[in-house]
């Protein structure tokens, strides 16, 4: 299956400590665009705040035809990510 990709370093397009939902919002809905696969790399993200998470948790839910694919986040990133997942 071909896919249309589209690949994000969330440290540079965001910030290294993303705190506001807005910002994964805008930042999916601008660029995501059309594509069916979606590649998150937070290498350089130190945190993500509950917020953030949870908008991008709900992003995921809200959109199952589209496969995303979280690369290279920290223990602490990961932590929040499940935390915030656990809850929803």
């Amino acid at each position: 299956m071909s896919y249309n990709k589209v690949q994000i370093n969330v440290a540079k397009e965001i910030a290294p400590r993303p705190s506001s939902r807005d910002l994964i919002r805008n930042l999916l809905e601008e660029k995501c665009k059309g594509a069916d696969l979606i590649v998150l790399d937070f290498s350089g993200v130190q945190f993500v705040s509950r917020s953030f998470a949870h908008e991008l948790l709900m992003y995921i839910k809200k959109n199952p035809d589209k496969k995303l694919l979280l690369l290279r986040m920290n223990e602490d990133v990961k932590k929040m990510v499940e935390l915030v997942r656990r809850q929803i």
